[in-house]
């Protein structure tokens, strides 16, 4: 199949990109300038194209089995202003794709979501007051727009694996410099992992299937409390955990980490198993990966 990719550089779109070349299929990487060549796994393809200027990125996507949205605006401090801006490249992309048999799979986190009734899935409401509902309720509208074959893929909030991540370099890095891992509160909160490795194999499940749902939940099956967290990192860097009030961990950190290291986020991802016969494969956990693996 020919996929165009958005986020193709990045931690889990390099691993996708990776594995769809594996099994075969043809990967065009649309890219903000073209000295980023060098970081695209070998066999794939590219243009220039950027979210802020998306008419290349929309004429050119009607002429692929799929569109694989794993960028993001790079938006410094202003959140709102990056979402509004994917908003408007989506819908760019959304118009050229309208009515045709190309499948728009974007990608989220779970961070909005209520986890006051346990393991989060599909149904789970989104938390309206939220600062992330803003980008949940954009992707909404993209998969529920009609005439448009689109996927929203919803990955745990601590994707781990070859020593990379959003999160997990920050808190080592703090670590490091400090020699403290900051433990929001009694470290209590619930987290969603899933190895990259996995997110990437969700990913081809997906582009494979015949008749997919409009959205899916990823995770793996561990879902360890921040403070084990801590304790691995600690473990790692040799580091000591320290509680910390939020406000604190924010300062220490930014505010956007402290925010996962602080909210309950296990989810539920038996539909993307029953359905699409995905499951977790990697032979580590969160703890075990950033204790012992490849975050030493």
């Amino acid at each position: 199949m020919k996929i165009l990719m958005t986020g193709a550089t990045g931690y889990v779109g390099s691993a996708t990109a990776k594995a769809l070349l594996a099994a075969g299929h043809e990967v065009t990487a649309a890219l903000r300038d073209a000295s980023r060549t060098s970081a695209l796994p070998a066999g794939a393809a590219h243009l220039v194209a950027d979210l802020n200027e998306p008419k290349a990125l929309a004429d050119a996507a009607p002429g692929h089995d799929a569109v694989l949205h794993l960028g993001f605006p790079s938006h410094g401090a202003d959140w709102f202003a990056a979402v509004e801006m994917e908003r408007a490249a989506l819908d760019h992309l959304a118009d050229a794709l309208t009515g045709t048999e190309t499948r728009l799979i974007v990608t989220n986190g779970t961070i909005f979501l209520d986890p006051s009734n346990g393991p989060m899935d599909e149904d789970t409401p989104v938390l309206d007051d939220h600062p992330a509902a803003v980008r949940a309720r954009s992707l909404m509208a993209l998969r529920t727009r009609p005439g448009l074959a689109c996927t929203e893929v919803r990955l745990a909030s601590f994707v781990h694996g070859r020593g990379g991540s959003v999160f997990l370099p920050i808190l080592m890095k703090h670590a490091r410099e400090t020699g403290e891992v900051p433990v929001v509160d009694d470290g209590a909160a619930r987290l969603s992992a899933l190895h990259v490795d996995d997110a990437a194999q969700a990913f081809l499940k997906l582009i494979a299937a015949d008749n997919p749902a409009p959205l899916y939940h990823v995770a793996a099956d561990d879902s360890p409390t921040a403070r084990q967290l801590a304790e691995a990192t600690a473990a790692a860097t040799g580091a000591s955990p320290k509680q910390v009030k939020p406000d604190e961990a924010a300062a220490a950190l930014d505010p956007f980490t402290a925010m996962f290291l602080q909210t309950d986020n296990r989810l539920d991802s038996r539909r993307i198993r029953c359905e699409l016969g995905w499951a977790p494969q990697a032979d580590t956990t969160l703890i075990a990966d950033v204790a012992f693996g490849s975050y030493r």
